[in-house]
């Protein structure tokens, strides 16, 4: 049997195991998502309707957000405002600010990022818009 063809037979048992009892599974995993954030986003609750799309996405989450390698969670949900601010997204703004808070974060701390957040996606929009005006003025000046 080929590398390719034990990866994927070992695929196919994890994901059978996984998707085994999957009301079960989103069950339990809706019930984590609520003991860690104090509620349940919005999307997820749409999400966990079609347990093949919810299941992965919230483990994906969990590992990428809950449990990361090289920060603590304080930090992690701090980089999670960040973001969530600087793509202008409100209910992941609110979900991440509580859950910073419920981590450690100070009111404070979050002020700051947020500022910071604020400001680099003035940046590149000043970067953006810039660049398309630099294009125009170079154009201008050969007339």
């Amino acid at each position: 049997m080929s590398n390719r063809s034990r990866v994927m037979k070992k695929m196919a048992e994890l994901t059978g195991a996984i998707f085994k009892d999957k009301e079960d599974t989103v069950e339990v995993l809706l019930d984590q998502v609520e003991a860690q954030m104090g509620t349940v986003p919005m999307i997820f609750k749409e999400m966990s309707k079609r347990p093949e799309i919810f299941i992965p996405n919230v483990l994906r989450d969990f590992f990428i957000l809950r449990s990361p390698k090289a920060i603590d969670l304080k930090t992690a949900e701090l980089v999670a405002v960040a973001s969530a601010a600087s793509l202008k997204s409100e209910d992941c703004l609110k979900m991440h600010i509580g859950a910073a808070l419920k981590a450690g974060s100070t009111m404070d701390e979050i002020f700051d990022v947020i500022m910071i957040s604020s400001l680099m996606a003035q940046t590149s929009i000043l970067s953006s818009a810039f660049k398309v005006y630099k294009e125009f003025e170079e154009e201008e000046d050969k007339k």
